[in-house]
């Protein structure tokens, strides 16, 4: 059988596997409509107390619907996603705010405004009182208002939201993001079974107004208020209560059971969502995500029946390949950073910071670039990733003199630690450091398969506790905010030498401080950049190595800016013919 009929035969066979999921016109929306009536939201157990009103819709508006690949979901935790699944709920529950990548602010959602205290320790948000909470009618598809016994509309309330607070906050909840709250007066008590709910220093002075008391000044609270930690659970159910999966209030409403345990997820348009300044009317009708893991998504792209789908790095491969594909792809920034980190800095010879200088020097990023693979990273020259900032870093050049600060310490020993990173990676930064430097470096590879993360950590510890040495490690952003970064070097478990002491810069951590209590966005940033020459630069304490790439194959008829950590499906449209 010749290559040609084996693809025709190929096509045909994956057009009759994906005919669930291909892009509608006019006709074929009804119908898709009838097919997925069966995967609809459970209707609510206490339906006699809690009646849905009718949507003013016109029936025979034409609709557009978005394909997308969801196979990389892990779950729809309410409290603890993020990535992918993250980008969908703030598109069925939205926080607080919405980040704009333009203006590199947060813009009201739920919020409609905010005042913060002259101490920091103060926030008082005042909530919009028109956002419904809605259901997905169960015999039409069609999304309805939430009403009470005597046929009100439940409007989204304060009280919603702080349920959300304390449900992600509850022990054993499983939240995996609570420790982000532990600013909040009595949160870290509550979480962690030492302290009462009612010690959480949330208040609702009114069905508008939700005020949330803080430990220590922290300007950095607003860039929290887009995760879903601040969305909103039905104040009428139980925290945990699964039928609260049934209520949602944002632009977007699920017509299928949220879940990634069917073979796919229908979002529909809430026509009562209000539109806000941080979230507006989607131009979509509907998405349909196909969550199938064993999909071929580059040949169900390549027919239309995808309109955006996130790459693996084998498949950005082979679509970089593909004449056809390769016009498509897009791409951006990832969540994920690689550096190296001095530690010991005491000792010698890591307390000369012409030391440092050599050995950052001795790095050629580009040429380690040619042992990863193709796309995976690209080369990072800051600490910060560059769409989070103003403008470029401009990271100085050490390579004059690589080799001039070494000459004394050829015999000394400098532990290489390798936590959590590819074996690949971790090899190809230890023999070029010890092709170039003449320092001897001793490897040490920690992985971190099938070991818990206390284990990991303990074995870390023991590893560079004693002696001079560099740490590899990653960074993970899971905010739009660099704030996130900074205070991740103070944590005991990642930037040590800040926690044991070894170095201290009196100007570096005034400019954290100040930082912290910065509320105007423009000059925190310009406060980070200086920190960021100090502990790039001038201290030489951090070696950025790379930041990850991600690739996306995106329709030519679509109109969708892909940006690097969460996606907003809300401003995608297909453009017209």
């Amino acid at each position: 059988m010749n290559n040609k009929m084996l693809n025709i035969i190929t096509l045909c066979i994956l057009l009759f596997m994906l005919a669930g999921c291909v892009s509608f016109d006019e006709g074929q929306v009804s119908e898709k409509t009838d097919e997925i009536a069966e995967k609809i939201i459970q209707e609510n157990p206490n339906q006699d107390e809690l009646e849905v009103s009718d949507r003013n819709a016109e029936p025979d508006a034409v609709r557009s619907i978005l394909n997308l690949s969801g196979r990389n979901f892990d779950g729809f935790g309410l409290n603890d996603a993020f990535g992918d699944e993250m980008s969908i709920l703030n598109l069925i529950s939205p926080g607080l705010t919405r980040y704009d990548p333009d203006s590199m602010r947060f813009l009201p959602v739920l919020a409609e405004s905010w005042e913060i205290s002259d101490d920091l320790l103060t926030w008082t948000f005042t909530l919009r009182d028109d956002i419904a909470w809605v259901v997905v009618d169960t015999t039409n598809q069609e999304v309805r208002q939430v009403t009470d016994s005597d046929g009100e509309v439940i409007f989204l309330s304060a009280n919603d939201i702080k349920n959300q607070l304390l449900y992600t906050l509850a022990p054993g909840s499983g939240s995996d993001f609570s420790y982000l709250l532990f600013n909040i007066v009595g949160a870290q008590e509550y979480a962690s079974g030492t302290g009462g709910e009612e010690g959480v220093q949330i208040e609702v002075p009114s069905e508008d107004r939700l005020v949330i008391h803080l430990k220590e000044p922290d300007a950095g609270l607003l860039d929290l208020t887009e995760l879903n930690l601040f969305s909103a659970f039905p104040t009428w159910l139980d925290q945990g209560d699964s039928t609260g999966r049934s209520y949602f209030y944002g632009p977007f409403i699920p017509a299928s059971a949220l879940t990634i345990d069917n073979d796919e997820l229908i979002l529909v348009k809430n026509s009562y969502w209000p539109g806000t300044e941080g979230l507006a009317m989607p131009s979509m009708d509907m998405i349909n995500i196909t969550i199938q893991n064993s999909l071929d998504v580059l040949e169900t792209f390549r027919v239309g029946a995808l309109d955006a789908v996130l790459l693996t790095d084998t498949e950005y491969e082979i679509a970089l390949a593909d004449p056809e594909l390769a016009d498509s792809i897009v791409s951006v920034p990832g969540r994920v950073g690689l550096y190296m980190l001095f530690n010991n800095t005491d000792l010698e010879p890591l307390n000369d910071v012409n030391v440092r200088r050599s050995i950052a020097g001795s790095l050629d990023r580009s040429s380690l670039m040619d042992s990863l693979e193709k796309g995976e990273w690209i080369v990072q020259e800051g600490f910060i990733p560059d769409y989070l900032r103003k403008e470029p870093f401009d990271g100085a050049s050490y390579s004059s003199n690589a080799n001039s600060s070494t000459a004394d310490f050829n015999m000394a020993g400098i532990d290489l630690i390798s936590y959590g990173l590819s074996t690949k990676i971790s090899n190809a930064i230890y023999f070029q450091l010890s092709e170039k430097s003449k320092l001897n470096f001793f490897p040490h590879f920690v992985s971190n398969s099938g070991t818990d993360e206390s284990s990991l950590y303990t074995e870390l510890n023991q590893n560079y506790s004693d002696s001079p040495g560099i740490y590899m490690l990653h960074f993970s952003l899971n905010e739009n905010s660099q704030q996130e970064m900074w205070d991740s070097l103070y944590d005991p478990m990642t930037f040590v030498e800040i926690q044991n002491g070894n170095w201290n810069n009196s100007e570096f951590t005034d400019l954290f401080n100040q930082a912290k209590q910065a509320t105007n966005p423009e000059d925190r940033i310009d406060l980070y950049a200086r920190m960021e020459e100090i502990l790039v630069n001038e201290d030489v304490m951090i070696i950025p190595i790379f930041w990850a790439q991600e690739h996306w194959l995106v329709s030519q008829d679509l109109n969708a800016e892909i940006l690097p950590l969460y996606q907003q499906y809300e401003n995608w449209s297909h453009i017209a013919p």
